[in-house]
């Protein structure tokens, strides 16, 4: 652990280029995640260090208090960090995640996250 966040998954490798991964807020809890929302951690993150130019941060997942039919509860949604980006900039991050993960995902810009949820 460091800073409060915990790492996810090991980086992969494809080809020659290296794909980061999200971390997690420390106390997230991202057990038996849906494999149709973590199989897209990798862009996730691509897309994050673009625009933010740092790691992207999963700030809740199974885990919070959210509606009691939320898909997060079934590891299907993540909420991600926002604090962290300039002004306006979370915009940018919100379209380029939805035009990257496509229509069977929903992305949300709240007033503290974006939030993040496989809903086909």
């Amino acid at each position: 652990m460091e800073n409060g966040l915990t790492h996810g998954l090991a980086v992969h490798k494809l080809g020659a280029r290296e794909y980061g991964m999200p971390q997690f807020k420390a106390g997230v809890q991202h057990h038996n995640m849906a494999d149709e929302l973590t199989r897209h951690y990798h862009k996730i993150d691509d897309i994050h260090r673009y625009w933010v130019k740092r790691e992207a941060v999963i700030t809740s997942a199974r885990d919070g208090q959210h509606k009691s039919n939320s898909l997060h509860y079934q590891g299907k949604a993540i909420d991600l960090r926002i604090s962290d980006m300039p002004p306006g900039r979370e915009r940018d991050v919100v379209r380029e995640l939805q035009r990257a993960l496509g229509s069977d995902f929903d992305i949300v810009l709240e007033s503290d996250h974006i939030h993040l949820e496989y809903d086909p």
